[in-house]
């Protein structure tokens, strides 16, 4: 007798544990989106037709579509970038 109601109550403490968690993944959204990189973007564009030049306006555009460049590291890069993709393109 005992142990039956040993099981008996291991099982409520079982089934209470479980109905205390999330009971889909909805509950809990999770993302697989890329981080936000408006200044990477904004390079990316900027230099995107000064590719052929090659040199920094060529770097900068590689760099901007990079998924792994940070935005914190295009920001950096920023002034020198937009100047270096308005100057290739009087040329």
């Amino acid at each position: 007798m005992h142990r039956s109601l040993f099981c008996a109550v291991l099982t409520a403490f079982w089934l209470s544990g479980c109905a205390s968690s999330p009971a889909s993944s909805e509950a809990q959204p999770t993302s697989t989106a890329a981080p936000a990189r408006p200044v990477c973007d904004e390079i990316a564009k900027i230099c995107h037709s000064h590719d052929e030049h090659g040199g920094l306006p060529r770097d900068c555009h590689l760099m901007g579509h990079n998924p792994r460049t940070t935005n914190e590291q295009c920001e950096a890069k920023k002034a020198e970038c937009l100047a270096a993709c308005k100057d290739s393109h009087a040329h």
